[in-house]
């Protein structure tokens, strides 16, 4: 009998090929429609919710959504996190559900980012997985789900999710390759849009560089014209004070003038310090005046609707830290309290209590010891919950475009971590905002009392006085002329050397300017110099130089003031220079040294630094030579110095050599193998001081000056 195919049948079969060819076709037109929408939107925010929604209409599912997949840096635990939403109108948005971010995948999702690792979808009906799985999908109402991967260069990076609320069903194999396709295709979007957001965010921070750069320039040229202003007011109030009596209201008003002017030198001082970048030195530091201080300077930048109130009750105040980084870590984390508060009226607190070990632990395993609190509060908009993962981020910021570059956090919490800190962050939206910052304290004291000023001393020494604005040079002649100098005062750097060079030996110190019109201060030093080497040269500045001290030192500065100058700093100054002079005319211009290094370079350069510092040198590249010239004039050399690896003999051996010859003679070793040395050799054989290699002027001088005095005592 032959088999028979029922009409029937034949059109339900007919009717199911239908069915797919239709159910695919639609599936691939909205892949289509998605790959297109991708390409032509440049893969931007806008295109990827798009293609979303093409394929979410194409699969009839109910939402799709797009996981990152991350892992902790500290940890390593697996992590996901929803990115992008698309769903049905009758259906509820989850892309702002809390429990959609940084969910541990292995907590909740066991197996499933293994196999999307593999490259293998999961397909899943709800009620028949894992109940952790459950508890994360029944409250969003899923009944089945499916979740592709995106997979870029073989690498796992995330998933793409379809969502079905009305019915259970599993998708087939034909779905899942068309959906995988497109998964590939977002996946190089996503890549994309975070090089292009990277790219963005390093064009921001170059910006904002340059801009900090500019201001620094700015706040250096400022500083300069309004130091020299300070010191003009200041000069002639110190004048004023000492041609009043003792008890007159007019020199306590004049007092008074004169604490302000400090007050604003002080604030020069120290937006000077915010504006230059320089490496951080952790010292021992009472963090309790840094404070004071850094509220002072804020107060003023405040709107007058915001309150400061302050709590420091501390009886152990000392943490290491940089003074400058302390100042940072208070203004960006004031002034990100008072861009909360806004323009309403609103309150900061700032609060300081000593915390001992078992309390720090409840943040994090901390050290023994004690530990510093410190505080900023305010009563502003406060911080959404899904933000506070991310607000020390770089860059991250909630503000609108032009209202913060979403830095100063992230510097607070390099800071933090700088010191070995803790700093922590609780907050209400529409309440306020908690910053705590947990600190390392240390057991020193720092003295804080006022030292008592010595009493301002004179002398009769002949001065050049230096200076292109003549109200100062006046100044600072008549102030100096009182304590019983004479004062040759000039506003022109060459006019000043040529009156030096026409008589050198007239003058006994040289005080400049470093900014001058035809001639800057160390020029003018450095011109001095060749016709007097040792004289004393004092350099005053407006700027924020000072912080290059070798560069001074090299010019042959002796000390540097910071404009505006008291009667009082110039004085002490200028006998703590004067004093020097008379020491170095023993440590400079009668001394002979020995220098001995295998190589030539070494030498030279060294022998041209210090002959430039007035030492008699003699130098050669062979250790046995430099024994040779030791033996034939022992009594001429007043130190030795010389390296230590060396062909024919080492710096040790050569020592012990030369100590055979002359018991006394000083000897300084240099090496760069340190570790290689065996210090109680160094010891043994009678060498006075150890240097690191590479050599700097400032560190070889020093060490010689401490050796030959050290030396004559």
């Amino acid at each position: 009998m032959k088999n028979t195919i029922k009409k029937s049948d034949l059109q339900l079969k007919l009717k199911d090929m239908e069915e797919k060819f239709n159910k695919y076709k639609k599936l691939l037109d909205g892949a289509a429609k998605a790959t297109n929408s991708l390409v032509s939107g440049g893969y931007g925010a806008r295109a990827i919710h798009k293609a979303m929604e093409y394929l979410g209409i194409a699969t009839d599912a109910d939402r799709v959504s797009i996981f990152e997949f991350s892992k902790d840096p500290q940890t390593g635990e697996r992590l996901i996190s929803q990115r992008y939403e698309w769903s049905k109108d009758s259906i509820e948005p989850q892309i702002d559900n809390p429990d959609l971010q940084n969910m541990p995948c292995d907590k909740f999702f066991p197996g499933w980012v293994d196999r999307n690792e593999a490259g293998i979808p999961t397909n899943e009906i709800v009620r028949n997985i894992e109940p952790c799985s459950k508890s994360i999908l029944e409250p969003q109402g899923i009944l089945s789900i499916l979740i592709v991967p995106i997979l870029i260069e073989g690498k796992f990076n995330g998933s793409i999710g379809f969502d079905d609320c009305h019915m259970e069903r599993v998708w087939d194999e034909s779905e899942i390759g068309i959906l995988s396709a497109v998964a590939g295709t977002i996946g190089v979007g996503i890549v994309r849009k975070k090089a292009e957001e990277e790219k963005e965010r390093m064009e921001n921070h170059l910006r904002q560089s340059q801009k900090l750069e500019a201001i620094g320039t700015l706040a250096g040229g400022i500083s300069h014209d309004f130091n020299n202003i300070l010191a003009a007011i200041i000069g002639y109030t110190e004048l004023s004070l000492s041609q009043l009596p003792e008890k007159s209201r007019i020199k306590e008003n004049l007092q008074h003038i004169l604490k302000g002017c400090n007050r604003a030198k002080n604030l020069i001082h120290q937006i000077l310090t915010f504006s230059r970048r320089t490496e951080t030195k952790k010292q021992p530091v009472d963090i309790k005046p840094v404070i004071n201080e850094a509220l002072k300077l804020l107060r003023a930048s405040l709107p007058r609707t915001i309150i400061i109130k302050k709590d420091i009750q501390i009886k152990h105040s000392v943490i290491l830290a940089d003074q400058t980084e302390i100042y940072q870590l208070l203004i960006n984390l004031i002034t990100n309290a008072a861009h909360a508060i806004e323009d309403k009226k609103g309150e900061i607190y700032i609060s300081i209590k000593n915390m001992e070990k078992s309390e720090a632990n409840k943040y994090l395993e901390v050290k023994d010891g004690h530990y510093i609190s410190l505080t900023v509060s305010d009563n502003g908009c406060g911080i959404e919950p899904e933000h506070l993962d991310r607000i020390f981020e770089p860059f991250f910021t909630t503000k609108t475009a032009g209202h913060g570059t979403g830095l100063g956090l992230a510097v607070v919490y390099g800071i933090v971590k700088s010191m070995e800190g803790i700093i922590t962050v609780t907050s209400t939206p529409g309440e306020g905002s908690i910053f705590q910052i947990i600190l390392p304290g240390l057991d020193e004291v720092i003295k804080t009392s006022e030292e008592k000023i010595p009493a301002i001393t004179g002398g009769n020494e002949h001065i050049l006085f230096i200076d292109d604005e003549q109200e100062i040079a006046d100044i600072e002649k008549q102030l100096l002329e009182n304590l019983g100098y004479t004062v040759t005062a000039i506003d022109n750097s060459l006019k000043a050397l040529e009156i030096f060079r026409e008589n050198p030996g007239r003058f006994d110190v040289i005080i400049t300017d470093y900014t001058m019109p035809y001639m800057t201060g160390l020029q003018l030093a450095d011109e001095i110099r060749k016709i007097q080497k040792n004289i004393p040269v004092i350099m005053c500045t407006g700027y924020g130089e000072y912080d290059d001290s070798e560069k001074f030192f090299e010019a042959g500065i002796n000390e540097v003031l910071v404009k505006p100058v008291s009667t009082h700093n110039i004085a002490g100054v200028l006998r703590k220079a004067i004093a020097v002079k008379e020491k170095k005319k023993l440590l400079r211009g009668e001394s002979s040294i020995l220098f001995i290094d295998d190589e030539k370079d070494v030498i030279d350069i060294n022998i041209f630094l210090l002959e430039k510092l007035g030492y008699k040198v003699t130098g050669t590249d062979k250790a046995l030579a430099g024994l040779e010239l030791f033996k034939k004039e022992p009594s001429r050399f007043d130190l030795v110095i010389t390296d230590y690896m060396m062909p024919d003999m080492t710096g040790i051996e050569l020592s012990e050599e030369i100590k055979k010859i002359r018991k006394d003679i000083l000897i300084i070793l240099c090496s760069g193998y340190s570790e290689n040395l065996n210090m109680e050799k160094v010891k043994i054989a009678g060498i006075k001081k150890f240097l690191q290699k590479p050599l700097n002027i400032y560190t070889l001088s020093t060490s010689i000056q401490e050796v030959l005095q050290g030396g004559k005592k």
